[in-house]
């Protein structure tokens, strides 16, 4: 009896690893639709291939070595580490110490999941979100 309840405990592990805790892809009526969300949603598929979020804190990429070291020297200027992606860029106030797309430029409060709304009118010269955070301040 216990080496059956061992092995389903095992087979039920090895389900959820390989198909994952992911709701199905069915909507619930009460749900938002994707155009209409705030960018919250951070599956991997919704940014383009060469994305990553920036941290707010210290401007470097978010879960990198460099993200929020302690050894890193600060700027004087904007107080990101000195010489990150962010460092310097004059962010408005609205998208201080919030993550910032580099997909398409939006601000994302710390932790919170993000979809990029390819639907968005794009900047002609930067290419991300027309008025977004980063919007012809990040470098491409």
């Amino acid at each position: 009896m216990n080496r059956l309840f061992y092995s389903l405990l095992v087979a039920s592990f090895v389900a959820l690893v390989s198909f994952g805790c992911a709701p199905s892809d069915t909507t619930d009526s009460d749900a938002t639709p994707p155009e209409a969300s705030t960018g919250e949603d951070s599956t991997a598929d919704a940014h383009p291939d060469h994305a990553t979020m920036l941290c707010g804190k210290c401007g470097n990429e978010k879960g990198s070595e460099a993200c929020c070291a302690e050894s890193a020297e600060a700027c004087a200027d904007c107080g990101m580490h000195k010489g990150s992606a962010l460092c310097c860029k004059g962010l408005s106030a609205d998208a201080a110490g919030k993550d910032i797309c580099t997909g398409c430029g939006v601000a994302v409060e710390a932790g919170e999941h993000h979809h990029c709304d390819e639907t968005a009118e794009k900047c002609e010269k930067c290419g991300l979100n027309v008025g977004s955070a980063g919007c012809c301040k990040l470098e491409s």
